[in-house]
């Protein structure tokens, strides 16, 4: 039987263990969470193997949405607190779809889940009231909270023409301070790349920006303010407002299973504290 440690549901924390097992238990409980693991059942249609068995096989295995059960307790001093611990909850997962984080021996994961229903015992005029919660994950993959590579700062000149010159002439290479991305996760990460100032509240701007991106290039002409390239969603932001139509270049990157794939930046008259920052979660079944 799998041991989760919590979960939190909505932003309201459900323990899987008395936070201290010397005092009596107060809170809510998380008893049981199906249906958190495994694989849920695959979809799409094989095409039948002409006179003969079977069919042919798929070109890519593609997954249903996942199915999850909740089962916990409120637990009070009297029936009035246990209701109130309900009424929390049932709060929490009024709109329906909510954030669902659990944490387990290998760390804290979470998925976005529909509540189908939550339904407390029948009985639940007492100070310990049960109850189950009925969820569906549209994505079936579990995320890692967001992670973050960098800052990564402008490129600095190493070497260069010195005095008196000699041929041949050396004018030098430039070092690329480099936000790196290293995907231990079984699906792809498609981050977001952010081109923000190191010094709060600092001043960005330059006449053009190209991000490396691995074996990719994203490139932005003049800007000023919070640039943000969001691979996942294909889309460019400045200060919050859609600025896709005006990406110059754009290879969006992805950093496959397995793979590590460094991302640095180059800018024509830049802010001097401009810096690159790579956002990013790891998927697992």
């Amino acid at each position: 039987m799998e041991r989760y440690n919590w979960a939190e549901l909505g932003g309201v924390l459900l323990h899987g263990s008395p936070p201290d097992p010397s005092v009596h238990f107060r809170g809510l409980m998380l008893s049981k969470l199906n249906g958190w693991r495994g694989l849920p059942g695959a979809r799409g249609s094989n095409d039948s193997v002409p006179g003969g068995h079977g069919t042919y096989p798929a070109d890519k295995v593609l997954r249903d949405e996942r199915s999850m059960e909740l089962k916990g307790a409120a637990v009070g001093d009297d029936p009035a607190a246990a209701s109130t611990l309900l009424a929390q909850l049932e709060t929490a997962c009024g709109d329906r779809i909510v954030q669902l984080r659990v944490s387990d021996d290998t760390g804290v994961w979470s998925r976005m889940v529909e509540i189908e229903a939550f339904q407390p015992a029948e009985d639940w005029n007492r100070p310990r009231v049960p109850f189950t919660i009925d969820m569906i994950a549209p994505d079936p993959v579990r995320y890692s909270d967001i992670l973050t590579a960098g800052p990564a700062l402008l490129p600095v000149q190493v070497g260069g023409l010195v005095f008196p010159a000699a041929f041949p002439w050396d004018f030098g290479t430039f070092d690329h301070a480099k936000a790196v991305v290293t995907n231990t996760g079984s699906l792809p990460i498609l981050p977001r790349i952010i081109i923000e100032s190191l010094v709060p509240d600092g001043p960005v701007f330059a006449d053009s920006i190209t991000v490396f991106a691995g074996p990719r290039r994203l490139e932005f002409g003049p800007f000023s303010g919070r640039l943000v390239f969001d691979a996942l969603e294909r889309r460019a932001w400045l200060n919050g407002v859609d600025v896709t139509r005006q990406i110059i270049r754009r290879e969006w990157p992805v950093v496959g299973p397995g793979e590590t794939q460094e991302f640095y930046f180059e800018a024509v008259n830049p802010s001097p504290n401009i810096s690159l920052s790579c956002e990013y979660r790891i998927g697992v079944w």
